[in-house]
């Protein structure tokens, strides 16, 4: 669900229907509290609204999601390639 109102913030943001696409990328960060870049997106419809306060603090969010999902990323790869070292005869 959160992908579908993702989805269809872009394309209003596209559109430059501003406050359509703020209320759709609400909706995908509020339904999937981390996914990063529907905090990103929303981040620039806020700043595009004038809403730099909202912007910020939505961008600082991002931030700290994106940081934790690449740290979570980092980890898979060091047990995958810990994982593949260990097959080799």
């Amino acid at each position: 669900v959160a992908e579908i109102h993702y989805h269809l913030g872009l394309l209003l943001s596209e559109q430059q229907q501003w406050p359509r696409a703020v209320t759709a990328l609400e909706t995908a960060a509020r339904v999937k509290p981390d996914y990063p870049e529907a905090n990103y997106r929303l981040a620039l419809a806020y700043q595009r609204l004038g809403r730099s306060e909202e912007a910020r603090s939505t961008m600082a969010r991002y931030a700290r999601l994106k940081e934790e999902q690449d740290a979570k990323l980092d980890e898979r790869t060091a047990k995958t390639a810990t994982f593949l070292f260990a097959l080799k005869p």
